[in-house]
């Protein structure tokens, strides 16, 4: 007797479809990403013209349409200012917001003419509409200290000068006190027959606007200033300390003789 024949099998076609649905999902995903990256690639850049310098252009030179060079007896150097600023093409996220947008050269000319360089202008930086390094003439004179960083001088302030021993050590922007030693028969006598003496820390906190060689230039006040002027006429020794960066307090010292130094030898 023959075996019943068995009914053919169907196979089943759900997985193939999974299959063949995530492989279209995941081209389909392939395109969005490859359209939005073409998308965003293919975006124009936004740049605009800025105004540089074409060189290092020193503190206090004047801006001139016409002239360049030292004329006649004038301490100060005038700057073409077509050959001292040039123009670069930049992306509008890098140039500053508050950027010197160039129009026309006639443009630039009246905007830069007679202005005098208050600080160093380094090759290279952005030129701004309102910018900190320049300074109209005549509020200040051309090629004096003043215009090297007026903002450091406050009404009431003056520019001293001291001088030391030797080339000086401080740079400008740092803060030192002035330490005295004064010798006088109105000092406590210590025995030793002559004028006793004593140390003692008298201004505090000053500023340096300026270093030449061996003056150091201090922004101090009018009274200050002529504190300073008996101090360095009559001190016999007076010495700089230079103070940390950043440390603006202000703190009595007690003053320092001889008896002082013998004292504290002994004990």
């Amino acid at each position: 007797m023959a075996a019943p024949a068995r009914p053919m099998r169907t196979r089943s076609s759900g997985g193939r479809t999974l299959i063949l649905l995530g492989v279209l999902l995941a081209l389909a995903a392939g395109a969005i990403v490859i359209f939005v990256v073409s998308q965003y690639t293919s975006a124009p850049l936004q740049t605009e013209t800025v105004v540089v310098a074409a060189s290092d252009l020193q503190a206090g030179s004047l801006l001139s349409t016409t002239q360049s060079g030292q004329v006649g007896t004038s301490p100060g150097t005038y700057l073409l200012i077509s050959a001292a600023f040039t123009t670069k093409t930049v992306n509008t996220d890098f140039a500053p917001k508050d950027a010197y947008i160039f129009k026309s050269q006639s443009d630039l000319n009246t905007f830069l003419n007679n202005k005098v360089l208050s600080s160093t202008f380094y090759a290279g930086e952005i030129l701004r509409t309102n910018d900190p390094r320049l300074t109209p003439l005549g509020v200040g004179a051309l090629g004096s200290l003043t215009a090297n960083n007026p903002g450091q001088i406050h009404p009431g302030d003056v520019l001293a000068q001291i001088k030391v021993d030797g080339k000086a050590a401080m740079v400008p922007g740092d803060h030192v006190d002035m330490i005295v030693t004064f010798c006088s028969s109105s000092l406590p006598n210590t025995g030793s027959g002559a004028a006793p003496c004593a140390s003692q820390t008298t201004l505090q906190d000053l500023y340096v606007y300026a270093v030449d060689n061996s003056t150091v230039f201090v922004v101090v006040s009018r009274q200050d200033a002529v504190k300073l002027l008996a101090l360095t006429t009559d001190a016999s020794n007076y010495e700089l300390a230079i103070r940390k960066p950043g440390d603006d307090t202000t703190t009595p010292t007690t003053p320092v003789s001889s008896a002082t130094i013998i004292n504290d030898f002994f004990h």
